[in-house]
């Protein structure tokens, strides 16, 4: 008896799958049909004791009986030996009442006999000349076939199954030799970002302070970069450098900043981008003079720019990935005002279900959902409340870490909340917004939005192709939001004012600026 499975198979008894194997028929008259039947029912029973009766490697049982002068019949009954005798004997019993079940004149010799076989249990019967002779060759060849075909079967399951996963790994390493090609079509040169930046020059430097550097360049076909050069920062930061690379590399969207080349050099880590002259978003919301050039059109194309850009990540690009540090200082805002997704560090890629468990919790305070801080389970889920965050900031001006309204207890969420469920929705949108009456209609609709994102329950948050759609298509209805907003954590007081979780807070790590 041979075989096999892709799971275990030992130490339980299996009443499924169940198949017959028919023998060769007989050309042995019976004339006294019932007294064979009476006979063998009484040799099955005999054999089902003994087999069961047997040890934990033997439990095999054989015996014939004599009907009639020229009649003696033949049986064999077999258990896997793992099996209890309880299990063995279950287990024959029910391959016996197969036969006679599905086979009521079996045993009348002008008919085919067959072999009734479960996955823990075999028996098979017969006239006595199965044992030897002619007939006892048949029977050894039905098994040596049986027992040729089985293995034969596991071998080609066994070579299939390693050829399958040698083609997935000869695929995943044609997969990664292609990133890096990419990778390395676009590696550059140190000499040239050195003279790119006049030698990283304090004139060409975009910002002070830090462990990361951003200088303004020119590159000699006249095209402007901007440089950002990072210490070495050890192994998790090297880590984070070639996601970074790779991802960016390979990611290519018009609302994702494009990476130009990158660079290792000694002690520096370099990465080269497009240079986009308006800065961050988070540049024009801490700035009264530069939000209040924001009229309802631009600050449309950055929400619904920004929005194509996340479901271009979550669903439609190659490696689907999920940012984990969506926030104002990481969209940067072309010539156009289109807004573009950049750092892709922390970023996290998608296998298979859409929710996985971190043991590090990284992303900035203000833009991270309580359950991801809470539990450690990022999901697109935690970029769409991020964004949701983003899209409240856009649309009141409110910088959601400087947001102040005299009550101690109310963040920018709950004040738009509680506005919206007092029907003044109006009065959370920004005092520099100077066409709110031409576009309150739309204003209202993308405060709700911004609402059914930051929903407590991550299950009621839509994904960003409805929100994409939602943006877009005034015949899409908006639902209200089912539940208040995710409590905001914004500094470490709130983070250890979490009591209830406070065994899940000192099980993590957490690497927040």
């Amino acid at each position: 008896m041979v075989r096999y499975s892709n799971r275990p198979i030992f130490n339980f008894r299996e009443n499924s799958p169940n198949c017959t194997v028919p023998q060769a028929p007989s050309n042995v008259p019976v004339t006294d049909l019932g007294k064979v039947r009476k006979s063998l029912a009484n040799l099955l029973a005999g054999l089902k004791q003994s087999a069961s009766a047997g040890n934990s490697s033997y439990k095999f049982s054989s015996s014939d009986v004599e009907v009639t002068d020229s009649i003696t019949l033949y049986g064999l009954a077999q258990c896997n030996p793992d099996l209890s005798s309880v299990e063995c004997s279950d287990c024959l019993g029910q391959v016996m009442s197969v036969a006679f079940a599905n086979y009521p004149v079996l045993w009348n010799y002008n008919n085919t006999s067959p072999q009734p076989i479960l996955p823990g249990a075999g028996v098979r019967s017969g006239d006595s000349r199965n044992r030897s002779g002619k007939r006892g060759n048949n029977a050894r060849k039905t098994w040596i076939i049986v027992v040729g075909v089985g293995s034969l079967m596991l071998i080609g399951v066994a070579f299939f199954g390693l050829l399958r996963r040698k083609m997935r790994k000869e695929h995943k390493q044609e997969d990664s030799l292609d990133d890096m090609k990419l990778v390395d079509s676009i590696q550059l040169d140190f000499n040239n970002i050195q003279l790119a930046t006049n030698n990283f020059s304090n004139s060409k430097r975009l910002d002070h302070g830090g462990s990361t550097a951003m200088y303004k360049g020119l590159l000699p076909d006249g095209q402007e970069i901007l440089v950002k050069r990072l210490d070495k920062g050890g192994t998790e930061g090297e880590l984070e450098f070639d996601k970074e690379v790779l991802l960016s590399a390979n990611l290519q969207h018009k609302n994702l900043v494009k990476l130009l080349s990158f660079c290792i050099e000694k002690d520096s880590r370099i990465l080269v981008y497009e240079l986009l002259h308006n800065g961050s978003l988070e540049g024009f919301l801490n700035d009264p003079v530069k939000r209040a050039s924001l009229n309802w059109q631009t600050r449309y194309y950055i929400i619904s720019g920004l929005a194509r850009g996340l479901l271009y990540l979550h669903e439609d690009s190659q490696v689907r990935v999920i940012h984990r540090d969506l926030k104002p200082s990481n969209i940067l805002l072309d010539e156009q005002m289109n807004p573009k997704i950049s750092n892709f560090k922390t970023a996290r890629l998608i296998h298979g279900g859409q929710t996985e468990e971190d043991t590090r919790v990284v992303g900035t305070y203000g833009y991270m959902p309580l359950e991801y801080v809470q539990q450690g389970y990022s999901s697109i889920k935690s970029d769409i409340f991020s964004y949701g965050v983003i899209l409240l900031e856009i649309v009141t001006g409110y910088m959601v870490s400087g947001f102040s309204d005299g009550d101690a207890e109310e963040n920018l969420l709950t004040y738009a909340w509680r506005k919206w469920c007092d029907d003044t929705t109006l009065d959370i949108v920004d005092e520099a917004l100077d066409d709110v009456e031409r576009h309150e209609k739309e204003i209202k609709r993308y405060i709700k939005i911004g609402l059914l994102c930051v929903q407590e329950d991550q299950r009621h948050r839509p994904t960003m192709s409805n929100v994409v759609l939602m943006l877009n298509s005034d015949t899409v209805d908006v639902a209200n939001p089912i539940v208040r907003p995710s409590p905001l954590i914004l500094n470490n007081m709130d983070l250890h004012s979490l009591s209830s979780s406070t065994e899940t807070l000192k099980s993590r790590e957490f690497s927040i600026p």
